[in-house]
């Protein structure tokens, strides 16, 4: 049972993946991104950005609104700040 367990759970993050790469390419080009950087990595090659640049709370909303939980209390998807290790992104 656990490799079944295994493989729903891989079939549910490559489900969100997904969605959350239509809303974030939707998000940077609306907004005039050059590109939109995953810092979650301690091996990627950011080492510093200013907070303003910082989008993963509008990327969350956004998610959230498309995407909403099912079963989840209305109004409860405002989601963690700026959690650390989370995308981030630099402007052109």
């Amino acid at each position: 049972m656990n490799s079944e367990v295994q493989e729903e759970e891989g079939k549910i993050l490559q489900s969100m993946a997904g969605k959350m790469g239509e809303i974030i390419k939707a998000y940077a080009t609306q907004n005039g991104y050059a590109v939109v950087l995953d810092v979650s990595s301690q091996a990627t090659p950011v080492l510093w950005a200013t907070p303003g640049v910082n989008i993963t709370a509008d990327i969350v909303k956004r998610y959230d609104a498309a995407h909403p939980a099912k079963g989840a209390a209305s109004g409860s998807a405002s989601g963690p700040a700026a959690a650390p290790g989370a995308p981030s992104s630099a402007k052109k």
